[in-house]
């Protein structure tokens, strides 16, 4: 069927292909176990938003009186009180609060990141670098189904039949 130094190609070219992107298979079934495991509307944070807001929640602000002409209106956000590393992001154009971030939030991003393989701004999945791994893996993949068929004993005895 396959010389046997054919089979010691491809069994080393398999043994380095995996290496070389053995993390990162690692890194992506890593993050897709979390992805699946995880409730996105957690992560999300709205459960921080705390939507009955008592009168003696805002104190030690500041007079309306001292805040400059320029403000129209004023929204009041209340979070629950930061037993998960809780920050408020808030947009400094507009004041508007945007999100709240939490701990497992930081782990979901650092988790996408990993898993789209884009570290700059986390929403590229088709990027150079994703789409190279991919190949490799497709590769990784087809060398061990080659090596399997060139060494297994039972497909040499179907063959010889």
């Amino acid at each position: 069927m396959f010389s046997r130094n054919i089979s010691l190609r491809i069994r080393k070219t398999h043994r380095y292909l995996g290496l070389l992107i053995g993390i990162q298979f690692l890194a992506w079934t890593v993050s897709g176990l979390y992805f699946s495991w995880t409730n996105l509307d957690e992560i999300h944070g709205d459960q921080f938003l705390n939507p009955k807001v008592e009168t003696d929640a805002f104190q030690n602000l500041l007079p309306l009186d001292s805040i400059p002409n320029s403000i129209e209106k004023i929204h009041l956000v209340s979070l629950d009180k930061h037993p998960d590393l809780l920050v408020a992001y808030v947009d400094a154009q507009s004041g508007i609060f945007q999100r709240v971030r939490h701990q497992r939030w930081r782990w979901f991003d650092f988790l996408w990141m990993s898993h789209t393989m884009d570290y700059n701004g986390r929403d590229n999945f088709n990027n150079l670098l994703l789409r190279i791994f991919s190949l490799f893996g497709v590769l990784t993949v087809m060398s061990g189904f080659l090596l399997w068929g060139t060494s297994s004993p039972s497909l040499r005895k179907w063959i010889k039949k």
